[in-house]
């Protein structure tokens, strides 16, 4: 008899990435006739196929500018008209091949005001992804803190970051 091998883990991805649209928010009315349209591509198992993210806007697929590492996604409209009601589709495919379709619309109202707070992205502190609104611990001295932020009709003006309250 031969000595035991070693154990080997299999890990079976039956589950496809998870899909947000985060801005403009699905079914909200956004004041901007160039809106950045930005969410998330996640996938916690085998991982997004960055090349398989695909966004179309009224049918039409779109260059967005995809970020691999913090799963995040943005691509600022352009052309679109006061009163329309603008389709978008959202679509990635994880490593595994199992594949994930997000369909929703926003409408175009330049009568509106921002009164919607800039939202945070796919926040991160030395590489580990932090949850917003939970605690995330991290064991080191040196902190490095890594998000996005995003408003769809009045932009970004600042930012401020408080570490242990200050």
């Amino acid at each position: 008899l031969s000595e035991p091998s070693n154990a080997v883990t299999t890990v079976v991805d039956r589950e496809a990435p998870t899909l947000r649209v985060v801005s403009p928010a699905p079914g909200a009315a956004t004041g901007s006739l160039a809106p950045v349209i930005s969410g998330v591509v996640a996938d916690g198992l085998t991982g997004v196929a960055a090349d398989t993210v695909v966004l179309t806007v009224d049918a039409a697929a779109v260059d967005i500018d995809y970020d691999a590492d913090r799963g995040a996604f943005s691509y600022t409209a352009e052309g679109l008209r006061d009163g329309a009601e603008v389709a978008l589709t959202l679509s990635a495919e994880d490593v595994a091949g199992n594949v994930a379709l997000l369909s929703t619309t926003f409408t175009v109202d330049t009568t509106v005001a921002d009164v919607t707070p800039p939202v945070i992205l796919t926040p991160s502190v030395n590489g580990v992804a932090m949850t917003p609104g939970a605690e995330t611990q991290i064991a080191a001295t040196d902190l490095d803190f890594a998000f996005r932020v995003t408003d769809d009709l009045s932009g970004v003006a600042n930012v401020y970051v408080a570490y242990d309250g200050v």
